[in-house]
């Protein structure tokens, strides 16, 4: 039951910590206007 709890927040933790370094890149690379 806590196997996928604790992989969803490690992916989650991960991207958190990739949103100041790639913000700039995946807003350009994914076009995503609903992110900034």
């Amino acid at each position: 039951m806590g196997s996928h709890n604790y992989e969803y927040v490690d992916i989650r933790e991960a991207i958190k910590e990739a949103l100041p370094k790639s913000a700039a890149i995946s807003a350009v690379e994914y076009e995503g206007p609903e992110i900034a």
